[in-house]
């Protein structure tokens, strides 16, 4: 039962959210009427979660999606604009972009609404599971096409670097000392992360400076009758080695299916070991070290971050057992 102070904190927070939802509705029926110079019929968030919120924009004779970074990431508005842009030009499964731009400190992206669910891959038929991954794989490889004169996070730090390796070694070394500081793994498997880490041969090879995506993951996938209708979601990308993209993939996914289907496609184009992903999964682990005690951009809370990353527990699962 909730009584006194809880009851008022209690309707207090409804009583807030219900404002922000009015703000931010005239917020985006202010754009629309700016950009179309239409009226909106309706407005439905699809998405809430921690590093932004996307709303379905119903108005005259289409409905557009509109994505709303919170004003600490509004910057990277512009540059996934200029990601989806490059991609589409590129062959790409891209939603078209239709503007960028900042309002009450926000930024927001609009871009076309595609026809779709988001990835469930257990629910595709056995047949499809491997076409589905090797067209997944094909798009990133011509994502890959979109060249950089610079090294580095393309979407959020303005630092740049002169090669791959020297982005890779900062960062690790910066996550390490995190969490050394926060005490956030064992002691043991800190130790045996760091020799990993440091000792590993990414850290000596030369890769092009091409563009990585550094969010693939299912809820970034649409499909469409068993077929890859888009890939969504480019706050988070890089200029490097494309290997990257399915580090973080086991990161996310462990070993399921999903992950083994599409790295067995990955495979046909470049060649690496299981160590390889490895490296690139714990590289997302010490990169996101800053920010596991703090909530979200948005500011939902943080679930564990082994609980989200199970690829990750496995990894020093296999530390423990060495």
């Amino acid at each position: 039962m909730i009584t006194g102070k809880k009851t008022w904190l209690y309707l207090q927070n409804i009583f807030l959210n219900l404002v922000y939802q009015m703000i931010e509705q005239k917020i985006i029926r202010d754009i629309v009427k700016e950009n179309f110079d239409e009226d909106v019929i309706e407005i439905s968030t699809i998405y809430a979660g921690g590093m932004n919120f996307v709303y379905e924009v119903i108005f005259g004779h289409q409905t557009i999606m509109l994505k709303a970074y919170p004003s600490v990431r509004s910057s990277i508005a512009a540059t996934e604009f200029e990601i989806l842009l490059s991609g589409k030009k590129n062959g790409v499964l891209l939603p078209e972009p239709f503007f960028f731009g900042k309002k009450a400190g926000k930024g927001y992206l609009a871009y076309k609404k595609i026809e779709g669910t988001n990835l469930n891959f257990d629910l595709l038929a056995i047949s499809e599971q491997q076409r589905f991954c090797a067209d997944l794989v094909q798009n990133i490889a011509q994502l890959a096409k979109i060249s950089f004169q610079y090294f580095g996070n393309i979407t959020e730090e303005k630092k740049v670097f002169a090669s791959w390796p020297a982005f890779l070694l900062q960062n690790i070394d910066s996550g390490l000392l995190t969490l050394r500081e926060g005490k956030f793994i064992p002691e043991a498997s800190l130790q045996k992360l760091t020799e990993f880490m440091l000792s590993h041969r990414l850290l000596n090879e030369t890769v092009m400076p091409c563009l990585v995506w550094g969010d693939l993951k299912s809820e970034n996938i649409l499909v469409s009758n068993g077929s890859l209708a888009a890939l969504l979601d480019f706050e988070s990308c890089f200029s490097g080695d494309p290997l990257l993209s399915f580090g973080y993939l086991f990161a996310r996914e462990g070993d399921s299916r999903f992950y083994k289907t599409s790295i067995a496609a990955f495979r046909r184009l470049q060649s690496f070991s299981d160590e390889d992903i490895y490296f690139y999964a714990l590289f997302r682990f010490l990169r996101i070290s800053k920010y596991l005690g703090s909530p979200l951009p948005t500011g939902k809370i943080r679930e564990p971050v082994l609980n989200y990353f199970p690829g990750i527990q496995k990894i020093l699962n296999l530390f423990k057992n060495q």
